[in-house]
């Protein structure tokens, strides 16, 4: 920050903190521990925020917040224990808001008050400006227009059939690479699962079943399958007893669908 913005706020400086920038590649002049009360940092989530970091470091506008013993010269870390570890993996430094006091109160307070962004969040973000804003905008007309979740309309948009799970998950979405590339058959697919909504009448397909994440996967795998005949699929579906609203498995609902498919006309 240079001097003349740091003028425009000299009245404004609280003095109740200290904002430092914490090396993680070479010895700290002081211990830093984790507050035995917090959570144990997942390995998972720990690579997840070190991919984000590597792809953008914002670690100096979002700092962790920790607590200085004078007594025994150590920085417990209160919050961004999952950020700081991702950071000595890279060996990036991190900036840190230290406090002389503590209540352990704070822990559940910053711990529980936070929300982390869905996928409408992101999409929201890049469909407001740029290249990538009229995809992004089709993408969120299809989400309120269909019943069907926001991993899954990322995974049609990337022609798959399964949400995006590695890599800290639909990284190129959230980083606002979102295509339209397989724009017309994004259309297909959906106008697909929607024809199978209605169909069913012993008994009828129940609206909680429809949304879950695995009987739209069980779909969209079977649409994908070689031969599939989505007609004969809702013509036996029409007449025929099935069980989906008792299942819970996406390979359970896979072996429903092939069944109905198969029941009549052989």
């Amino acid at each position: 920050m240079n001097r003349t913005t740091k003028s425009k706020f000299s009245k404004l400086i609280d003095d109740t903190t200290v904002n430092i920038i914490l090396p993680t590649n070479c010895e700290s002049p002081f211990e830093v521990k984790f507050l035995n009360s917090n959570r144990v940092p997942k390995k998972h989530d720990i690579e997840k925020i070190k991919i984000s970091i590597e792809q953008t470091n914002a670690l100096h506008i979002k700092p962790i917040v920790a607590y200085y013993n004078v007594e025994n010269n150590t920085l417990y870390l209160i919050d961004g224990q999952h950020r700081y570890e991702a950071a000595k993996i890279i060996g990036v430094p991190v900036h840190v808001k230290v406090t002389e006091d503590y209540d352990p109160l704070w822990m559940s307070v910053l711990n529980c008050n936070q929300k982390n962004w869905t996928l409408r969040n992101f999409a929201d973000m890049w469909s407001k400006d740029g290249p990538q804003a009229r995809t992004y905008q089709i993408f969120i007309e299809y989400l309120e227009r269909y019943d069907i979740t926001a991993g899954l309309l990322v995974a049609l948009f990337q022609d798959e059939t399964d949400r995006d799970t590695k890599d800290g998950g639909n990284r190129e979405f959230k980083t606002g690479q979102l295509t339209n590339q397989h724009l017309t058959k994004v259309q297909t697919r959906l106008s697909q699962l929607e024809s199978v909504k209605h169909v069913a009448a012993n008994p009828p397909i129940e609206q909680r079943t429809f949304k879950k994440q695995q009987f739209q996967q069980a779909m969209l795998k079977a649409l994908a399958t070689k031969d599939f005949n989505l007609d004969k699929f809702l013509n036996n579906l029409y007449c025929a007893k099935h069980a989906f609203n008792k299942l819970a498995r996406q390979s359970d609902m896979l072996v429903e669908i092939f069944r109905i498919l198969r029941k009549r006309g052989k």
